[in-house]
């Protein structure tokens, strides 16, 4: 009989999840410059120019996109232990 008590319930194999931590973990980095880049060009403009308003939007999705790819690396990581 194998032992499976490592494997997760989707029979992914620890390999995969740890390439698809990895791979969420660069993403979660490529956010993380894109917010950077976002921040530093609404810097850049007046307060009244209509652009801060679509970088601030932008802004908040991409902290949203970060925020579900942090929870998804936390499971994750949860499910490599």
């Amino acid at each position: 009989m194998t032992d499976r008590t490592n494997e997760p319930a989707d029979g992914a194999s620890r390999a995969e999840r740890e390439d698809d931590l990895r791979a969420t973990s660069d993403a979660i980095q490529d956010d993380v410059q894109r917010l950077v880049r976002l921040e530093e060009r609404k810097e850049s403009l007046p307060s009244g120019d209509p652009e801060v308003d679509e970088l601030s939007d932008a802004a908040v999705d991409v902290a949203d996109e970060l925020a579900r790819k942090t929870r998804m690396e936390r499971e994750l990581s949860d499910e490599l232990r």
